[in-house]
């Protein structure tokens, strides 16, 4: 019996290892021991169809299942859930305790909007994409277009085949 397959995510911190694979979340300690699964996969109003991203804050793991996020305790247990303003984001990150940031990649040269921000009730803002061209052609797609990280207590994002860090 195999506990991890697929694995599309890896959240490490002090005390925690959290893995999102095979659309399943998992807690384990910092040596490995598996702890609980997080939520469940299906499609009832606490469960998930499956997973884009995984965030923690050090008290709660949220899971995107665009267009929802789903709020769970350490114990697996569901809090909540909220709306994204967006269908699908290509990344996401938590900015504070209910602010977050999404990013939409332009492979069309179309999108309005590059970054949305919002908190658990709507959108809050949004940064304009200034890049648009004719999207005609080949379109080649990386799996995540670009990714969020935290760096001394600031939040960065740097897309791929780019040399900007925003």
């Amino acid at each position: 019996n195999i506990l991890i397959g697929r694995i599309s995510k890896v959240l490490i911190d002090d005390k925690y290892i959290i893995i999102s694979h095979d659309n399943q979340c998992s807690l384990f300690d910092r040596n490995g021991k598996f702890l609980n699964k997080i939520g469940n996969r299906g499609e009832g109003p606490e469960e998930y169809a499956y997973i884009n991203a995984v965030i923690f804050d050090n008290k709660n793991i949220i899971v995107c299942s665009f267009p929802q996020m789903k709020k769970y305790k350490l114990d697996g247990t569901f809090i909540s859930s909220f709306r994204t303003p967006a269908r699908n984001f290509d990344n996401i990150a938590q900015l504070d305790e209910n602010l977050y940031v999404g990013f939409t990649a332009n492979f069309s040269g179309a999108e309005k909007t590059r970054f949305i921000f919002f908190d658990d009730q709507e959108q809050v803002d949004s940064i304009v994409n200034t890049q648009t061209y004719n999207g005609s052609g080949v379109i080649v797609r990386y799996y995540d277009e670009g990714m969020f990280f935290e760096r001394d207590e600031k939040m960065f994002f740097k897309e791929y085949l780019n040399d900007t860090v925003y």
